[in-house]
């Protein structure tokens, strides 16, 4: 039985990784397999009374799971991409504000920008920290998404991108944390020479423009995401067209095939509709360019001839297949010679 999911809360090839690890740990899933771009997961399994383990395991992991319609109960992975937008948006904005404010005091004056008289000085060193401190705090809260889900997942020993932003910015915010710690030693043992060191090395500013600088990616490639998986911007029809007449077309093989027409090569590849993923059938070409996928394949055919049916492949030795491969490509992957390796 085949069984479609849409996953959220992956970041990497790592996170897909790790969702089809957990997903193919499963007792009565035969595999898994994870589209990262398209937040989906294809799932082969025995019967459909897995779902509720594939789902427990894949929230286990950090992340969350659904059935293609299901009601989701967590407002944030319920909310449609332009309310993720929305959402970052806000953070991107609060984040930069802050951001532009610390920077203006840490590097303002390396360009001759000028500063309060109360941030100059050693014997104000500590102000000063704590002034940057205090700038950082509110992009770390607005930003904590990267927190909860990296440390999450570095837990349960698989890290992924989220990991490694938490891990960076935790590490220069730590840092600066621990240094406001030896300036006030500092001041109170009258060791200016101590306060200067540090006051002289924070580096608050590194953990505010990563995070920043990360969202802002993350939110040019959610919009990037969002248009391309927009099926107002390319009709059906269109992308039907253009996978079969227009593919003939640009072969050079239009008067071949790319249409079912007497006379032309008999390509044909038929669909397995009856797929939990593919009904309600409301619009077979909508559920045919949207919805289907090559685990829906049934039967595929090249000029009459049957390649690949039901599983199968008639007309080809799979294990015959391999040792030729094998036979091939070994020898050429181990050779230290460069012809033998072209």
């Amino acid at each position: 039985m085949k069984l479609k999911f849409n996953v959220t809360g992956m970041t990497c090839a790592a996170c897909s990784a790790r969702v089809e690890k957990v997903t193919n740990a499963v007792p009565g899933v035969e595999k898994a397999e994870v589209n990262l771009l398209a937040g989906t997961m294809q799932v082969e399994a025995e019967n459909g009374n897995v779902v509720p383990a594939i789902i427990k395991a894949v929230q286990d992991a950090g992340y969350n799971a659904a059935l293609p319609g299901e009601k989701k109960t967590d407002k944030a992975e319920a909310a449609p991409a332009e309310a993720a937008l929305k959402e970052m948006k806000k953070r991107i904005i609060g984040s930069a504000i802050c951001l532009v404010v610390l920077m203006y005091f840490t590097m303002g004056n390396m360009i001759g920008l000028p500063a309060p008289h109360w941030y100059h000085g050693v014997k104000n060193a500590l102000v000063a920290a704590l002034l940057q401190f205090f700038l950082t705090l509110p992009v770390v809260y607005l930003n904590r998404v990267y927190y909860s889900r990296g440390l999450k997942a570095l837990w349960h020993r698989a890290p992924n991108m989220d990991s490694l932003i938490a891990v960076g910015s935790l590490a220069a915010l730590g840092y600066g944390v621990a240094a406001l710690f030896r300036m006030a030693y500092g001041m109170g043992h009258e060791d200016w020479e101590l306060v200067q060191s540090y006051s002289e090395n924070l580096y608050f500013e590194s953990a505010a423009m990563i995070l920043t600088l990360i969202t802002l990616g993350k939110f040019l490639e959610t919009r990037a995401k969002g248009k391309t998986g927009d099926p107002k911007a390319l009709p059906a029809e269109a992308a039907l067209m253009m996978a079969t007449v227009c593919g003939a077309r640009a072969q050079g093989r239009s008067a071949e095939c790319g249409v079912i027409e007497l006379g032309m090569d008999a390509d044909l590849i038929l669909l397995d509709f009856n797929q939990p993923h593919l009904i309600p059938c409301h619009n077979v070409l909508s559920q045919l360019v949207y919805a289907a996928s090559g685990h829906d394949v049934a039967l595929t055919m090249v000029r009459g001839k049957i390649l690949y049916a039901d599983g199968k492949y008639p007309t080809l030795d799979i294990a015959d297949a391999l040792k030729e491969l094998h036979d091939y490509a070994i020898p050429r992957v181990f050779s230290d010679e460069p012809e033998a390796q072209a």
